[in-house]
């Protein structure tokens, strides 16, 4: 295991791709050798419950809950091959998680990992949060519209693509234009807000 440099902590090591394609067992032998912890990005894994069909690595061993800074927040250790995993089983099957509940808890992952002197390892199959994160982009807090979603969801996705097109053409530049969850989120921003906001490209993870 090399010694982590004062260089090497104000670095993050990123890894993505498609289920079953042994990012997890690269995070792992990275991890071993640069002394890291893996932050899962993946919007399955972070389910109890959802293990089948996810790839989620298994968990080694259970540890009792202890506090890890927060008096509020106590949450097990999740490890797997003896390396620390994070952002796996932390949420409720009932209950939906999602983009800005992944950035906000994989920041705090991050802070921990880093107090500690070790490296954060982002690996995951869901390129969206991962830009997200790396990128920093901003994320209104426009309340979920039921409503809208309910009639929204009854068009095709040309229909609502072109719908987003005249409402907000800069973010239908940049969206998957197939995906229907992301285009109704779109088209239900611009029903709050007129428009969504544009990522800040420059932006880094401190």
């Amino acid at each position: 295991m090399k010694p982590p440099t004062q260089k090497s902590l104000n670095k993050i090591l990123v890894i993505v791709g498609p289920t079953a394609s042994g990012k997890s067992d690269l995070a792992i032998a990275l991890a071993r050798q640069y002394n890291g912890e893996i932050i899962s990005a993946d919007s399955r894994q972070v389910y109890r419950g959802m293990d089948i069909g996810t790839g989620k690595v298994p968990r080694q061993t259970r540890h009792p809950k202890l506090d890890l800074g927060s008096s509020k927040s106590k949450r097990d250790i999740f490890l797997s091959e003896g390396i620390r995993h994070w952002l796996l089983d932390v949420a409720s099957p009932k209950r939906s998680y999602n983009v800005t509940h992944f950035i906000r808890d994989a920041k705090k992952a991050m802070a921990d990992i880093k107090k500690r002197a070790h490296l954060p390892i982002i690996c995951g199959g869901t390129g969206f949060w991962i830009q997200a994160l790396i990128e920093g982009s901003p994320f209104p807090a426009v309340k979920p519209n039921p409503e809208l979603r309910k009639t929204l969801g009854k068009l095709s996705v040309e229909e609502l693509f072109t719908q987003l097109e005249k409402k907000d053409p800069v973010r239908a530049q940049t969206i998957d234009a197939k995906n229907k969850i992301r285009l109704i989120r779109a088209l239900e921003i611009c029903a709050s807000i007129g428009t969504v906001p544009v990522p800040h490209q420059s932006s880094h993870i401190n």
